[in-house]
Formats: C-alpha cells, sequence, structure tokens
C-alpha cells in the first residue's frame, strides 16, 4: 500500500492471456492517464530454461578413499556393483550411503528372497551330511513356511501376507516334487547319492592378485556333493537367469567396455574362488549353478549354470541335463575355459579397484542402469 513503484508480471500467449485483475489495473490507468492503448504500459520480458541434465564427472580415489578401499571385505554382489558403474560402488560401498527403510504393509521381492532363503535352509538342514532321500517331506515343508512366517513377521495378519504366504508354501512344493526329487532320482539311477554338505556357509578369503592381498567374502546357499562332483547352488527368486548369465560369446577380454554389455554378474565364479580353499578343491572343478524359483513352473530346467550356458528350451524330461549326468568332455572343458576367463576378469576389476589413477566413472550411464540406481538425483540424472 506504501509503493511507490509496483511491476507486475502475468504471462500471454497462444494458450494463456491477462487476469480480470491486470485488465482492471490497466484500464484504471488508461483512463486516468487519457491513454487510448495499453501497449505503452507493458514490456515483454523472456528467458531461457536449460533442461540438460549436468555432465556427470567421474570422482577421483584420495588418499582416504584409497586406505578405505585396502581395508574393504569385496563380496560377489559390491565386485558386480563396481563393473556396472563404479561411481554407483562409491556411493553404495565406499560412503556406504542407502535409502530410508520404510514399514509398508507388503512384501518386497528382496523380502520374499529372504523368505525363501529361510524356509530352504531350516527345511534341509535335518538332512545335512547324509543322502538325499527320493521323497521328500511335503508336510514338514508346510510346517516350516509357517514356522518362518510367524517368526519373521509377527503380527502381520493383513491379507497380502496370508496370500503370499500361502504362493510360497504351494511354489515351494512344486520345487520339492519337480526339481528336488527328479534330480535325486535321476542321480540315484546312475549310482550318486546327493549329499547337502553346507547350508548358508560364510567364506573369508585373503586373496592374492600380482602381490595385491583382497579380502573377500561370501555366503554360499548350498554346497553339495553329486557322487564326487562338488557343487555351489544359489538360490534366485526371480524369473529368468537374464541378469546372471555371462554372454562368453560376445566377452572380449582386452575390450573393457564388452565386459559391461556381457557379464550379468560375476557371483558364481567368485563363489568357486571362496570354495577352492575352503573345499580343496580347484575352483574350475567345482560346478556352479543357480536355481532360478521364479519360474512360473518348475522343472529340472530351472537350474542354470552362466559357465555352461543356456540350455535348450522345451526339452522333455528325459533329456533335461543334470549335472554331471550327460556333460560331455568337450563341454566339460568348456566349461572350465569359461572360468578361467571370468577369474582373469575378476582380478582385473579388483585391481582398477584400488587403482588410484582410476577414477570411480559413470559408467551406468551407457546402460539402462540409471532408471534402477538410487543414486540417480547425485548424478544429476
Amino acid at each position: 500500500s506504501g509503493a511507490s513503484s509496483v511491476h507486475v508480471f502475468f504471462v500471454e500467449n497462444s494458450e494463456k492471456e491477462k487476469s480480470r485483475f491486470v485488465e482492471e489495473m490497466l484500464w484504471e490507468k488508461q483512463k486516468k492517464e487519457k491513454q487510448p492503448e495499453a501497449s505503452g504500459y507493458i514490456r515483454s520480458a523472456s528467458y531461457k530454461i536449460d533442461l540438460s541434465a549436468p555432465t556427470v564427472k567421474p570422482i577421483a580415489k584420495t588418499s582416504r578413499t584409497l586406505e578405505a578401499l585396502a581395508r574393504m571385505e569385496i563380496s560377489a554382489s559390491q565386485l558386480d556393483s563396481y563393473l556396472k558403474c563404479p561411481l554407483q560402488f562409491y556411493y553404495a560401498h565406499v560412503l556406504q550411503l542407502s535409502e530410508r527403510e520404510e514399514l509398508v504393509d507388503t512384501l518386497e521381492r528382496a523380502d520374499i528372497g529372504t523368505l525363501v532363503h529361510l524356509i530352504l535352509n531350516e527345511y534341509f538342514r535335518p538332512y545335512l551330511n547324509q543322502p538325499l532321500p527320493r521323497e521328500l517331506d511335503g508336510d514338514r515343508l508346510v510346517q516350516t513356511v509357517d514356522q518362518v512366517f510367524r517368526t519373521r513377521l509377527a503380527g502381520a495378519i493383513s491379507g497380502n501376507f496370508l496370500l503370499m504366504k500361502e504362493q510360497i508354501t504351494l511354489h515351494l512344493l512344486e520345487f520339492l516334487e519337480n526339481y528336488q526329487q527328479p534330480v535325486v532320482r535321476r542321480l540315484a539311477e546312475e549310482g550318486l547319492p546327493l549329499v547337502i554338505n553346507q547350508l548358508e556357509k560364510k567364506i573369508q578369503l585373503p586373496y592374492k592378485v600380482k602381490g595385491r592381498t583382497f579380502r573377500l567374502k561370501g555366503k554360499l546357499d548350498r554346497v553339495e556333493k553329486r557322487g564326487s562332483n562338488l557343487c555351489l547352488l544359489d538360490y534366485k527368486t526371480s524369473a529368468s537367469e537374464k541378469y546372471q548369465e555371462i554372454k562368453f560369446h560376445r566377452l572380449e577380454l582386452e575390450n573393457r567396455a564388452s565386459w559391461l554389455e556381457a557379464i550379468g554378474s560375476l557371483q558364481l565364479p567368485f563363489y568357486q574362488l571362496l570354495a577352492e580353499g575352503e573345499f580343496q578343491t580347484p575352483a574350475e572343478d567345482i560346478y556352479p549353478a543357480l536355481l532360478i524359483l521364479g519360474r512360473n513352473s518348475i522343472s529340472i530346467d530351472i537350474e542354470f549354470s552362466p559357465l555352461a550356458g543356456k540350455k535348450r528350451r522345451n526339452q522333455t524330461d528325459s533329456d533335461q541335463f543334470v549335472y554331471p549326468l550327460g556333460e560331455s568332455q568337450f563341454s566339460r572343458e568348456t566349461r572350465k575355459e569359461n572360468f578361467f576367463l571370468a577369474k582373469e576378469i575378476i582380478d582385473r576389476l579388483l585391481l582398477e579397484i584400488i587403482d588410484p589413477d582410476k577414477p570411480f566413472t559413470p559408467d551406468g550411464l551407457e546402460t539402462d542402469r540409471c532408471d534402477r540406481c538410487i543414486f540417480v538425483d547425485f548424478c544429476g540424472r
């Protein structure tokens, strides 16, 4: 009310026009100053908005960062994180930033995976260090599911939780009937007992690469012997092996860019290195496989080894591959060669992580990884 000069801003274009308030102000001023046109009171103003994303700059390794890296215990998931985007690795595992956890009334995918791991761990524990029987107790599995849900989700009685419990129960019963029992029977027919030796086995390993020692760690879901053959099995509640496979036909050791495109995960070769010393078996002789539990239909075919490559689709029950049955000498040698290639990449990545001249680069920009990254705001994307 006491201002001697006032500026009024408004937008006028093909979609917007002056408000009634502005029109009245202009009309009053025109009448007062006897001006037939209002254009003399209006001055145009324009501005530009740059909506382009800023360039994401690599982060150099300081002396403190290098000290932290030297002390770090490195897991398979951390190595995968570094491979996909060194900058994401820096935020998540060097700075140890994470999303704030919030209470929800639905089960997230990670929660489901944790529950399934707990259930299978509890169920198979009584069978440790003895041949797995051809007929497995489905009733005890149902009881185990109920026990784990009551222990882990006490007080959660919503419809969502009860429905998820029922779905997990039915799916794991199908796992026993259509995967586990057929595998045991197929091996038994050839005189090979299946013996589970370890469940949820935690391993720490001092691992040397070119004079540098790295502290590797991991947890093996299941270690078993099929006859004399040592196997590592890792449970996955996803529906596909897409993010775990390694496309060896596209992988070039000396082409660093090809690693990002060809490698879904180095988890199982990494676990072979952990298991080598623990079980006194050369890493290349250990058979690693994933059990893809999220498939709509469960069969022997859910067992997938990234080093052996994809299985043929639409196989009948009689020609589905059960390791070590049916593995040719050529397939065995190919699997071992693939392991040594993966091992060399693991070694190079470990050395790259501690290399002071290698900054943490935003390699995720080259893929669609930024869409799923929780640190995307830090990069200004």
